[in-house]
């Protein structure tokens, strides 16, 4: 219910909604992944800011079909696309996979049973 609330006010308004990862990059925490550089991070904000990730030239993940630029200005391409910067592609594959059943797991709590309307 909230969520297609939120979708509608979303479409109404004609607003933009950005994911930006602060978290981990080329790597899980247990695999040798690194932290975002919160530089990097700046820019990335600055760059949503300014107008650039909505002008830039965009590509769809896989697993999460999100649309990720493919270049901004002072960052490397490959931390725009988290596949792009794992050295090992099937671990990354593995990884993602889990990461959306694990989305899809928690989204699970809040889904509402509908019950048909009688006459």
């Amino acid at each position: 219910m909230y969520g297609e609330l939120l979708m509608q006010k979303l479409a109404s308004s004609g607003a933009s909604v950005y994911l930006v990862n602060t978290g981990w990059h080329s790597g899980s925490y247990v695999s040798g992944g690194q932290r975002f550089d919160l530089g990097i991070t700046r820019q990335i904000i600055d760059h949503i800011h300014s107008g650039v990730v909505l002008a830039a030239e965009k590509t769809k993940t896989a697993i999460f079909d999100l649309n990720v630029p493919t270049h901004l200005p002072g960052v490397d391409d490959k931390l725009l696309n988290p596949q792009h910067a794992w050295s090992d592609p099937n671990a990354y594959q593995e990884n993602a996979k889990k990461l959306y059943a694990s989305c899809h797991r928690n989204f699970e709590q809040y889904e509402v049973e509908t019950v048909p309307e009688t006459a």
